[in-house]
């Protein structure tokens, strides 16, 4: 059996706690429409992690550069725009003898200069996480660089807010790639966990950090316990009012909890994914506002 989640139970104003009793077609948890896991872990961020300007220094290749997604506040948007990220992962695994034949001059000046670079007085390529990868030290695995199109940011504060990308990037370990299944449109996908019932879930089943009343939500909060609307379940016309409303609201900044529910284009997200999970909007969605405004005011005041 797993784990039972109280936070729903005890801190639930009523009016939320009915709704999640109504809503059709949500699933709990989100494995039934996608795995994730959590993402890039370098162990060698000073090496793997290039900025633009060492990028330029050394003349690296771009096939040796992917656009990485570092921290939730690279953007203040839904919508990662590839190239405005400022940092890079270095990806090669090549052997060196190789680079040499194929003339990628840079790649091999980066690894050289790699070489006499050292961490807690140890040199890189002897440093005990990377020594042992194939076919050297500098190339890093694909299972410590999983690419993605949709991330979610596993530490919230006062705004919800959960990425995407149109064409695949590497995210750093503070967030979760999530890769979604057959059959599941990904971007209906990123557009409901968008939603602020996905966000009052998320502020039910996570564990708060006392101190700066951070949110946490874990690998089993969304394995097992965050209630996300199912989206193999929704009409085409539910398909096409979401991701009509979600379009109009990926390019602007995301505010806080309180200010966003006042915004026109959040209102219409909310009321399509509503309506998706059979869920009258004219009844339910100012209770939805005012019990996610309550919980993420309650939360955000315990770090102050």
């Amino acid at each position: 059996t797993g784990t039972v989640k109280w936070g729903r139970y005890l801190r639930a104003p009523d009016a939320v706690f009915q709704m999640f009793e109504q809503a059709q077609h949500v699933s709990m948890g989100l494995s039934p429409q996608a795995s994730f896991k959590r993402g890039s872990k370098t162990h060698l961020n000073d090496f793997y992690h290039v900025s633009r300007a060492t990028a330029h220094q050394f003349h690296i290749e771009p096939e040796f550069l992917r656009p990485l997604l570092k921290s939730p506040g690279d953007t203040p948007t839904i919508r990662i725009a590839p190239h405005d990220l400022p940092l890079w992962a270095f990806v090669c695994r090549e052997t060196e003898e190789s680079l040499r034949k194929t003339g990628k001059t840079g790649a091999l000046a980066y690894i050289a200069w790699g070489k006499t670079q050292r961490k807690q007085g140890v040199l890189y390529p002897e440093w005990r996480w990377v020594r042992d990868r194939r076919p050297a030290w500098y190339a890093l695995p694909e299972n410590e660089s999983p690419e993605a199109r949709i991330f979610l940011t596993n530490a919230l504060g006062s705004r919800h807010l959960h990425k995407y990308s149109e064409t695949a990037v590497i995210a750093d370990k503070r967030l979760h790639v999530v890769m979604p299944k057959k059959k599941v449109n990904w971007k209906l996908l990123i557009a409901v966990l968008n939603s602020s019932f996905v966000a009052v879930s998320a502020e039910l089943v996570g564990r708060i950090v006392k101190g700066d009343g951070v949110l946490e939500v874990d690998y089993d909060d969304l394995r097992d316990h965050l209630q996300v609307p199912d989206v193999r379940e929704f009409s085409n016309e539910d398909n096409d009012r979401i991701l009509d409303a979600f379009s109009k609201l990926v390019d602007r900044p995301i505010e806080s909890a309180e200010r966003e529910v006042a915004k026109q284009d959040r209102v219409a997200l909310d009321k399509a994914v509503l309506r998706a999970i059979g869920l009258d909007h004219s009844k339910h969605l100012r209770p939805l506002y005012e019990g996610l405004c309550e919980l993420v005011g309650e939360r955000t005041t315990l770090g102050h």
